[in-house]
């Protein structure tokens, strides 16, 4: 697929796993035909590992908030994987209080922002039994796995960021008007299926459930890559792509 994302009718915002950064959404080339991926980056993650961690749940949305305003200027979709996947749900919110709507809110990895967790919180474990809990849970990507220096240098950004996803809750804010399209891999031990259904009561209108093949990590793979460049270019093109 080719297309010059900088003339894409779209935008899409991504925010990372707990830990994570957003130089994996940089190799998102697919979605250029219909969007231009910018990836968000937390303080103290990615590219922005030299700055401080933030962790105040509001004062990290207003500051991604900020962001987001200061860089749309087409329709726009935002996606969160995991712990991302909450920080999108409130962001929405934020933007929608300021005029800014997304055209679509897509989530991955996460159950509803009303359902209890799949799991036991892990983020108040000493090292090793936090180690061996999220590779239990299948919350690490390998290659970290595979390096002991480079795990031990993000624990404590993976401990804030899980400290932060834990202590979670929902706000007192009404379904959002606009879709909303959550992933689930069927093999990942962080979601379930009621909790993935908690996502409907998020969307008063059209919320779409998908279920791919995979554990938590799916976001490599062809069918979720298919199934999120579907939907946004029905979004970016809706006349031919219902055509």
């Amino acid at each position: 697929m080719g297309g010059d994302p900088a003339r894409a009718p779209m935008q899409v915002f991504c925010l990372a796993h707990a830990g994570g950064g957003g130089a994996h959404f940089r190799a998102w080339s697919w979605l250029a035909p219909y969007a231009s991926v910018v990836p968000l980056d937390l303080p103290g993650h990615g590219g922005r590992l030299g700055e401080p961690l933030v962790e105040d749940w509001e004062v990290l949305v207003g500051e991604l908030a900020e962001t987001v305003a200061a860089q749309v200027d087409r329709p726009f979709v935002l996606f969160g994987h995991s712990f991302g996947a909450l920080l999108a749900f409130d962001l929405s919110h934020r933007l929608l209080s300021r005029g800014l709507p997304p055209a679509l809110l897509a989530v991955a990895g996460r159950n509803g922002p009303s359902a209890s967790s799949a799991h036991p919180p892990v983020h108040g474990l000493p090292a090793p039994q936090f180690v061996s809990a999220l590779r239990r849970l299948g919350g690490m990507p390998d290659e970290l796995l595979r390096q002991p220096e480079l795990l031990q240098m993000f624990l404590p950004v993976l401990r804030a960021d899980l400290r932060l996803a834990e202590r979670y809750a929902r706000p007192a804010v009404p379904a959002l008007p606009v879709p909303v399209m959550a992933f689930a891999g069927e093999a990942d031990p962080m979601t379930d299926d009621l909790g993935m259904l908690a996502w409907k009561r998020e969307a008063a209108g059209i919320c779409e459930l998908v279920f791919l093949e995979g554990g938590h990590f799916f976001l490599d793979s062809p069918q979720f890559a298919s199934a999120l460049t579907e939907r946004i270019a029905r979004l970016a093109h809706p006349v031919v792509a219902s055509a």
